[in-house]
C-alpha cells in the first residue's frame, strides 16, 4: 500500500497499481511526469490514459491522478520513469559498484532484515563477492568474457 492511497499498490519497480474500488482488479497507472517544484511523481488514472471511460467514477479516487513524493521510498521511485528511454541512457552510466551493490540487495539478499549482525552482514556479502568472482572466472576459462557479467545466463 502506498501511504495515504488505500487502494493503491506498488510492485517495488516503479510502477502503481490502481485497484478498482467494486471490483478490486488491480490496473497499471501511468506515468505523469516528475514535478521538480513539489518533488513528486505524477501518477495517472489509468482509463484516461487509454482513453476509456472510468466504470466508477463516483467511488474512484485516482480519477484526477496522485501524486507521489520521492521521500515516501528513492529505491522505488525515481525521478525518471524506469520504462522511459531516458532510464536506459541512464542506467548505461552507472559505475560498476552501483551494479554490485544491486546484486548485492536483489540478486543475493544481503539488506534483508534475517541478517542481523554486522558479522553476518559481512559474511552474507563476502559469499556473495565470492560467487560473483566464481562465475565470471569461469565464464573467462570457457572462452564467454561476454557473459562475464551475467548472474543468469549459462555459458
Amino acid at each position: 500500500m502506498l501511504p495515504g492511497h488505500d487502494s493503491m499498490t506498488d510492485n517495488g519497480r516503479g510502477e502503481v497499481d490502481a485497484h478498482h474500488p467494486t471490483t478490486g482488479a488491480a490496473h497499471v497507472m501511468a506515468h505523469g511526469g516528475f514535478a521538480a517544484d513539489r518533488e513528486t511523481l505524477k501518477q495517472r488514472c489509468p482509463a484516461k490514459f487509454a482513453g476509456m471511460t472510468c466504470r466508477a467514477p463516483d467511488t474512484c479516487s485516482v480519477a484526477q491522478g496522485i501524486r507521489i513524493p520521492l521521500t515516501s521510498d528513492r529505491r522505488v521511485f525515481a525521478r525518471v520513469d524506469r520504462a522511459s528511454y531516458t532510464w536506459e541512457d541512464e542506467s548505461a552510466h552507472r559505475a560498476e559498484s552501483e551494479r554490485v551493490n544491486s546484486r548485492l540487495d536483489g540478486y543475493f539478499e544481503c539488506e534483508l532484515h534475517t541478517n542481523r549482525g554486522m558479522a553476518k552482514l559481512r559474511a552474507c556479502c563476502g559469499w556473495a563477492l565470492l560467487v560473483m568472482l566464481g562465475m565470471a572466472r569461469g565464464r573467462i576459462g570457457q572462452q564467454h568474457p561476454d557473459l562475464m557479467q551475467s548472474l543468469v545466463r549459462s555459458a
